[in-house]
């Protein structure tokens, strides 16, 4: 019997933390690994998967004030900026029609 690779939204309930997801798809990950790989920069790997749309979601939540995100996140305004660099994740959002168009994603 094969295994099948879970996916984010398959393993999704509204009773589990993000703890518990990110815990299950590690492990689902590693499983599927078996012993013929060896895999590398696994904390950067899962760093980047969760800060990228952690940064997104709430920078969309802020409709687009970097002040007001950074706040949020608990990190300085300049180190937002050099995240959204470093991500390239470029925000377009216009007060008027409340359109927030997040590139990068």
């Amino acid at each position: 019997m094969s295994k099948k690779l879970l996916l984010p939204e398959q393993v999704a309930t509204p009773t589990k933390s993000l703890r518990d997801l990110v815990k299950k798809i590690l492990e689902n990950y590693f499983s599927h690994l078996g012993n013929h790989s060896c895999p590398k920069n696994i904390y950067q790997m899962v760093t980047e998967e969760v800060e990228n749309p952690m940064l997104q979601v709430t920078l969309n939540y802020a409709k687009g004030n970097q002040s007001l995100a950074a706040e949020i996140l608990g990190i300085s305004r300049n180190t937002l900026r050099k995240k959204l660099k470093y991500y390239n994740i470029d925000q377009e959002f216009s007060p008027l029609s409340g359109e927030n168009k997040t590139k990068g994603f």
